[in-house]
């Protein structure tokens, strides 16, 4: 967004269902809750640095790096559900938060992982009557009929529709390299673009579609995972879901020593390819995967680490010849 556009929306006579103005920076929490309450009513913009009263002053919000505002994009998305645009526009030697805010699909609902279906009420926020939520439910009761989620998908597979994962690993969930190709009550079958393997997806681990705006690709969240193989080359789904940062980021472990039958089997598999293995302190495996070293992933879709010593676990990497 420009500073002009910002201009125009601070000038709006008064502040509407679709545009939110706060003097300050929220916290994560309330931006969250100002995404779902704003998506429940057909999208907009959260702008934080603008006082509400007119004539609005930017009061500005201070220095916000790029790092927190990806924090901000994955809270809002882990704890709504929703895909939004956060992004610091400089204006009057202020810098002012702009979040932009999908609107929801007919007859779906936002709501907090809490559990809040949350609508706006002034400047305050309030919980949906019963009334309300029926109301937005039965929006597409006529022409919906099956799984919902079912239904998106086989349009997006008519379309070609490119679609995220999340959670992929290792990867970015945003990249939109993934193509639904089919999909029935049993499995998804989905392609990768830039190899074009294909693979196969549960129906039922397909827990909700997450569709973005301006045109962007839609992201299928998953229950569990989808997994890259280090041996194989190949991706596969596995029920285990990621809990944390660290889960998220790298994926799940398993403990093994030096000698252990396996690590000599990979090792000698990659080595024969004309890949460079070597086991990598946990603390420095960030440094060292930016050098070029890339974590192997097992079979089972775990990566293997020593059991902990005193030196700190051990990863097994590899890089590429």
């Amino acid at each position: 967004m420009t500073p002009e556009e910002i201009r125009k929306l601070i000038n709006l006579d008064t502040e509407n269902e679709h545009v939110e103005f706060k003097q300050s920076l929220l916290g994560r929490t309330e931006i969250t809750e100002y995404s779902v309450a704003i998506g429940n009513e057909g999208g907009g913009y959260l702008v934080c640095g603008v006082t509400n009263q007119k004539p609005r002053i930017i009061t500005g919000v201070g220095s916000v790096t790029n790092d927190e505002l990806q924090q901000i994009r994955r809270a809002v998305l882990d704890g709504g559900g929703i895909r939004i645009e956060p992004d610091i526009v400089a204006i009057c030697d202020k810098n002012v938060l702009v979040v932009k805010i999908p609107s929801r699909l007919p007859g779906q609902l936002f709501h907090t992982k809490t559990g809040k279906y949350l609508m706006r009420s002034g400047e305050d926020l309030r919980g949906m009557t019963p009334v309300e939520l029926s109301a937005i439910i039965l929006e597409v009761t006529s022409v919906k009929s099956g799984n919902p989620v079912i239904q998106q998908l086989s349009e997006l597979a008519t379309s070609h529709g490119k679609v995220n994962i999340q959670p992929i690993i290792p990867g970015n969930p945003y990249k939109g390299d993934f193509l639904v190709r089919s999909v029935d009550e049993l499995r998804v079958e989905i392609q990768k673009l830039s190899s074009g393997d294909n693979i196969a997806i549960p129906t039922a681990s397909i827990v909700k579609v997450l569709w973005a705006a301006h045109n962007q690709p839609p992201t299928l969240k998953l229950s569990g995972r989808l997994q890259k193989l280090t041996v194989s080359n190949e991706w596969q789904y596995f029920d285990d879901t990621p809990q944390n940062d660290l889960e998220r980021q790298f994926g799940f472990s398993k403990n093994t020593v030096y000698g252990d039958r396996r690590v000599q089997e990979v090792t000698q598999i990659l080595t024969s390819m004309g890949c460079t293995l070597h086991w990598i302190n946990a603390s420095g495996i960030g440094s060292a995967m930016a050098s070029g070293y890339e974590i192997i992933y097992d079979n089972d879709g775990r990566y293997f680490t020593t059991i902990p010593h005193r030196t700190g676990n051990q990863i097994l990497g590899y890089k590429r010849g």
